[in-house]
C-alpha cells in the first residue's frame, strides 16, 4: 500500500470520529413540545408517526443491508446521511403532522442504510491498515466523544429555542449536513472479494455462513443480542414515571439524563477491554448485567440511589454493540455481506421491540412499579439462559458440519 493511500485511510478514522458527534439529532428533547405547540399536533398524533416510523426502519432494515453490499458501504453512507440532513428541514417547512412525519420517517430511513454499513466500512478500513484488532478500541473511544459531545450541543441547542422555534431545527440540519460532508469524503478501502461476485443462491448463503459458523450458533447469537437490546432500550421506559414516585422534580430530569449520557461517554472509551473475553464469557456478562441492574431498580428505595441505578442502563447499553459487532465482523472478515449480516441482527432486535415493552408492561401491572422490573428481568434472564444453552450447544456441534457444505 502506497504512503498516499494509508494517508487517506487513516483520514477515514478522523471522518469517523466527526461523523458520529453529528449524525444525532441535536434538537430531539424539543420535538414533541415543537409539534405540539407550533404544529398543533395531537399527542396521539405523535404516537401514529413514530409507530409509522417504527414500520418503516423495520422494513427497510435488511434491503439497505443489501444496499449497502450490492453497491458499496460508502454509497449506502452518502445515502443515509443525505436523506437523515434534508429530513430535518420538514420541521421548519411544515411544522404539522406531516412534516413531523416526513422528518421522523426520512430520518430514520437514512439511519437504516447507516447502520450496519458504517460498522462493515470501517471494518474493511481497518483490515486494509492492518488494525483490524483495534476495531473495539477505535469505535469505542469515538463513541465515547460522541456521546460527550452530545451533551454539551444538545443542551446548547436546546437554548436556541428561545430566539426562535426553528433556529434548533436549521442547527440541527447544519450538523447532519457535516456529517454527510464527512461521508462524501470518506476514500474506499481496497475491497477483499469485489462486490460483483455477490450471488444470492441459497447454496452459496449456506456455505458462506456454515464456513466459519453454523446456523444454530449464529442464530442463537442474533437472538441474545436482539432480546438483551431490546431489554437495555425499554429498561428505562418507567424511568420518570420512578422519579415522580420517589418526589423527584421533573425540572430536574434533563440533568438525571446527563448523568447517564456522561457515565456512558467514559464507559464507551473503555468498552474494548471487553474484547479479550471469550465470546461466551461476554454473553454471559451482558445478560447477568441486565437482569442484575433491573433487580436493583426493584429493591431500590432511595432516590439518589434511584438516579444512579437508571444511569447504569445507558452506561453500559450505549456501547455493548461494538463487542457484538466487532465478534460477528471478524467471524466474516472476508465475506462481502458485511451490512446485510449485521443488518439481520439489527432486524431481529427490531422484530424484539414489539413484544418486549408489552412484556415490560405486563410485569409492571401484575407485580407493581419497583417489584415489575424485578420479574421483567428474571423473565429476560430466563430467556438469556436458553439462548445461552443453545449457543454452547451449537458451539459443541460446530465442527461436526459435513465438510461437503463448508
Amino acid at each position: 500500500m502506497d504512503s498516499n493511500l494509508r494517508l487517506r485511510l487513516e483520514a477515514n478514522i478522523r471522518k469517523y470520529q466527526i461523523q458520529k458527534i453529528f449524525t444525532k439529532r441535536l434538537f430531539l428533547p424539543l420535538i414533541a413540545v415543537f409539534l405540539v405547540e407550533e404544529g398543533r399536533v395531537s399527542l396521539e398524533e405523535i404516537a401514529l408517526i413514530a409507530s409509522i416510523t417504527a414500520a418503516v426502519q423495520l422494513v427497510l432494515e435488511l434491503p439497505s443491508g443489501y444496499f449497502s453490499d450490492r453497491f458499496g458501504h460508502k454509497q449506502s453512507l452518502v445515502l443515509g446521511t443525505l436523506l437523515a440532513a434534508f429530513s430535518t428541514l420538514a420541521y421548519v417547512i411544515s411544522p404539522g403532522f406531516w412534516g413531523g412525519l416526513i422528518a421522523s420517517v426520512g430520518f430514520f430511513s437514512g439511519m437504516a442504510f447507516i447502520s450496519g454499513a458504517m460498522q462493515a466500512f470501517m471494518h474493511e478500513t481497518l483490515l486494509a491498515l492492518g488494525r483490524d484488532d483495534e476495531y473495539e478500541k477505535i469505535l469505542g473511544k469515538a463513541q465515547g466523544r460522541a456521546l460527550y459531545w452530545n451533551v454539551v450541543l444538545i443542551l446548547l441547542v436546546t437554548l436556541t429555542y428561545s430566539i426562535h422555534p426553528f433556529v434548533p431545527f436549521l442547527v440541527g440540519f447544519a450538523g447532519l449536513f457535516v456529517s454527510f460532508i464527512m461521508m462524501v469524503r470518506l476514500t474506499v478501502p481496497p475491497v477483499r472479494i469485489p462486490v460483483r461476485e455477490v450471488s444470492w443462491g441459497i447454496g452459496e448463503k449456506l456455505r458462506m455462513f456454515t464456513k466459519s459458523i453454523s446456523w444454530l450458533r449464529l442464530f442463537a447469537v442474533f437472538l441474545l443480542f436482539a432480546v438483551t437490546t431490546a431489554g437495555f432500550n425499554y429498561a428505562t421506559m418507567y424511568r420518570e414515571i420512578v422519579f415522580r414516585g420517589f418526589g423527584l422534580p421533573a425540572e430536574q430530569f434533563g440533568i438525571y439524563l446527563a448523568i447517564g449520557s456522561l457515565l456512558a461517554a467514559f464507559v464507551a472509551g473503555k468498552i474494548h477491554f471487553l474484547k479479550s473475553l471469550r465470546p461466551g464469557t461476554f454473553y454471559i456478562l451482558d445478560v447477568v448485567y441486565l437482569v442484575g441492574v433491573l433487580a436493583l431498580v426493584g429493591v431500590t428505595r432511595d432516590p439518589v440511589w434511584s438516579v444512579f441505578v437508571f444511569a447504569l442502563f445507558p452506561a453500559y447499553g450505549r456501547s455493548r454493540q461494538i463487542i457484538y459487532d466487532a465478534q460477528i465482523l471478524r467471524e466474516f472478515q472476508d465475506s462481502n455481506r458485511k451490512s446485510t449480516i449485521l443488518s439481520v441482527m439489527r432486524f431481529l432486535k427490531s422484530l424484539n421491540g414489539i413484544w418486549i415493552p408489552i412484556l415490560f408492561s405486563f410485569s409492571i401491572s401484575v407485580q407493581g412499579l419497583l417489584l415489575g422490573h424485578v420479574v421483567f428481568g428474571a423473565l429476560l434472564g430466563a430467556i438469556g439462559v436458553v439462548l445461552l444453552m443453545l449457543f454452547y450447544l451449537s458451539s459443541r456441534f460446530e465442527k461436526q458440519i459435513p465438510a461437503s457444505v463448508q
